[in-house]
């Protein structure tokens, strides 16, 4: 371009700006308007970045009614626009133009930037300070836009915008501060990182529909309104597609139907909302779909009802001040674990229901749920080891009634529910009991029901607490037939794990007494050894011990004093029995010493159960 040809393009949009009235160089054709082929357009159509440069730092003439702006529309601007340090009094308004070099606005002070439809190789704005807002809609970036330390006063606008740096970061927000909205919507697809590390948006941040090819980067980020990702894309197959570690959301976060490829990160996030993920796909088989490892926040709900993750959830220590939903979700991560809610704490609800299917183990230990936790027509399997692990947990409500039975092992230990609203069919064949508490049966089923539930625990030989509890339960049901019955059956399990010996007089005890349990069966055996002693030496009258001094000889008190250790009738000192009533009598002793043995040790437990 000649010096003459230069000299009138420059006065030419000076005196544009000076109304702010477009300058449009377009064709009106399509094909030749198209940004990515510029290099192509004639000559007439570039404009130097000096003279751009100089129409926005040079100053114009006001127009009394007119407010000034630099609009230009369909321009190749060749070399660099190097606005750094500047302060540009008028905003710059490009649509449809092609850079050659990367702009620089590093340092800057400016009213407003545009670029709609531009294609630009890269922006440098770190520091840059605009008073308005920054849009770059609809434009190709082909390499870093870096707004770094920048502060925008209005709002961000990257809608529509391609963002595809090769192997490189697509957009650094790093420490951006926006006064309004951050928005990405209406197909902004990035091929690269997007930082936003440490970034404050004032307003929310928009980006549902979006696209990203590489990780996002929101870590220690600070969003006082929404944050919206539903609908967007995300793949990082190599590691994380959100890293969102110390993010602060004042309002929600909304994921819903968002598929990702990678890992999300959530380690003490903070959303003062809702955290939903609805209708999402999350996808990271061998990994962490989702993971917080601590002291992840949320004043509101948490929602992953109809979700499909292929990959762990694994939320450790998180609160929850609502509810928090995989109602007719899909977890599936054989073999290892799918869910992780260890040290949870829920205001509210834990809902798996519905048609919720976990393929992989479901941990809450230590978890403390206000509400219910439902499984209402779940399907839960992890055939090689635990499906559920609840130790340590507490609830209002445990409401168990699968679609199957469970498939794999159900971990209790010392658990607590308020109330115990379970189908026993629902229940696996490997339980883990000891120390698990519930305050009330809904559904009590039978007492051998309840029995062959307690007996599907690999050490419940070994466990007297989970008896002991059952039987409490049904004393506080009013069912005392039913506590003594499950009393009764724990000793009889228990004995296995003793001595012969001790086996052998457990067997005794059962068969006398029933452990205490039966008391009438000791007054039958009394009344039958009784009848029995009676009869015999009614017909075998022992002789007396000394002739002539011996009271005389009745049956029944003589076999009473055989009987009854702790009375003497005075029949047992003044007769001696010969040849085999005297074996009967050494017997009638011993039945009567065993006897009031296992009568004391029953009342003795009866007193301590009391």
């Amino acid at each position: 371009m000649t010096n003459d040809a230069m000299g009138s393009l420059l006065h030419r949009l000076r005196e544009a700006a000076a109304r702010g009235v477009l300058v449009d160089l377009r064709t009106g054709d399509p094909g030749g308007d198209d940004v990515m082929g510029s290099d192509r357009w004639d000559a007439d159509r570039t404009v130097p970045a000096e003279t751009l440069r100089a129409v926005l730092l040079g100053g114009v003439e006001r127009v009394p009614g007119e407010v000034a702006a630099v609009r230009l529309a369909g321009a190749r601007i060749r070399g660099v626009l190097d606005l750094s340090h500047a302060d540009v009094e008028i905003p710059l308004f490009l649509t449809a133009c092609s850079f050659t070099h990367t702009p620089d606005l590093t340092w800057s002070r400016l009213r407003t930037v545009e670029l709609d439809g531009c294609a630009v190789p890269g922006l440098t704005a770190r520091f840059a300070q605009v008073e308005g807002s920054v849009t770059l809609t609809s434009s190709v970036i082909t390499r870093r836009a870096d707004l770094s330390g920048a502060r925008v006063g209005g709002q961000l606008d990257l809608s529509g915008s391609r963002l595809s740096p090769p192997g490189d970061v697509a957009f650094d927000g790093s420490g951006l501060l926006v006064e309004a909205d951050l928005i990405g919507r209406q197909g902004l697809v990035s091929t690269g990182e997007v930082r936003l590390q440490g970034a404050r948006v004032a307003g929310s941040v928009y980006l549902e529909g979006a696209t990203f090819a590489g990780e996002v980067r929101l870590r220690n980020a600070s969003v006082t309104g929404d944050l919206v990702l539903s609908d967007a894309s995300m793949d990082d197959a190599a590691g994380t597609v959100l890293d969102a570690e110390h993010l602060n959301v004042g309002g929600s976060m909304l994921c819903s139907r968002v598929t990702t490829h990678g890992e999300i990160k959530l380690y003490s996030a903070h959303v003062t909302g809702q955290l939903v993920f609805i209708g999402a796909r999350l996808d990271n088989p061998g990994g962490s779909a989702v993971i917080s490892e601590d002291g992840l926040t949320t004043g509101g709900s948490v929602l992953f009802s109809d979700a499909e993750v292929r990959g762990a959830i694994l939320m450790y220590r998180a609160t929850v001040g609502g509810m928090l939903s995989f109602m007719n979700a899909r977890l599936d991560h054989p073999g290892a674990t799918a869910l992780a809610l260890d040290g949870l704490k829920v205001e509210s609800l834990l809902h798996c229901g519905g048609t919720f299917t976990a393929e992989g183990s479901i941990r809450l230990g230590g978890a403390r749920i206000g509400a219910a936790f439902t499984l209402d027509g779940a399907l839960l399997s992890n055939p090689d080891g635990h499906a559920l692990t609840c130790s340590d947990a507490t609830m209002a409500v445990l409401r168990l009634r699968t679609r199957k039975p469970i498939v794999g092992t159900v971990d209790m230990r010392h658990a607590h529910v308020g109330n115990l609203d379970d189908d026993l069919s629902s229940w696996p064949e490997h339980l883990r009991l000891d120390g698990f508490t519930y305050d009330a049966l809904v559904a009590p089923a039978t007492v051998e029901e309840r029995l062959a539930w307690i007996g599907r625990d690999t050490n419940g030989h070994r466990l007297r607490q989970p008896y002991e509890h059952l039987s409490a339960v049904y004393r506080r049901l009013g069912d005392d037939a039913a506590a003594r019955q499950v009393l009764l059956i724990e000793h009889r399990r228990g004995r296995v794990e003793l001595p012969w010996y001790g086996r052998a007089w457990g067997r005794l005890q059962d068969v006398t007494v029933g452990y205490g349990f039966r008391p009438l069966r000791a007054a039958a055996w009394l009344v039958g050894l009784l009848v029995a002693g009676t009869a015999v030496y009614a017909l075998n009258p022992p002789k007396p011990l000394e002739a002539g001094k011996a009271p005389a000889f009745n049956p029944p008190f003589y076999t009473l004093d055989l009987l009854l250790p702790v009375i003497d009738f005075g029949q047992e000192r003044a007769f001696n029995p010969t040849g085999p009533w005297q074996w009967l009598a050494y017997a009638l002793v011993l039945s009567g010493w065993i006897l009031a043995t296992t009568i004391v040790a029953a009342v003795t437990r009866s007193l301590n159960r009391q």
